[in-house]
């Protein structure tokens, strides 16, 4: 199962999925959500450049859950993307 999180804005939801290649992240993959109105343009890019800053512990709390059957602590990011 490829790594992959949500990005919800108001009634909009986009499934983002980590290409990685050798260990390196490639590149992210817009997917659909069946039964959701996809993220509009700007909300979009902006998900994309939070996963593209955070994707390294993205993937370790992903393994942790999923792999590890471990719980993971939420994580609050108020600092703003550039």
């Amino acid at each position: 199962m490829p790594i992959h999180v949500y990005v919800s804005f108001a009634e909009f939801e986009s499934k983002l999925e980590l290409d990685y290649d050798n260990g390196s992240l490639k590149g992210i993959n817009l997917l659909e959500t069946e039964g959701r109105v996809p993220l509009p343009p700007g909300e979009l890019r902006e998900a994309v450049k939070f996963v593209k800053k955070y994707h390294e512990g993205i993937v370790k709390k992903w393994t942790n859950f999923f792999v590890m059957n471990k719980k993971v602590k939420c994580e609050v990011i108020t600092k703003k993307i550039k």
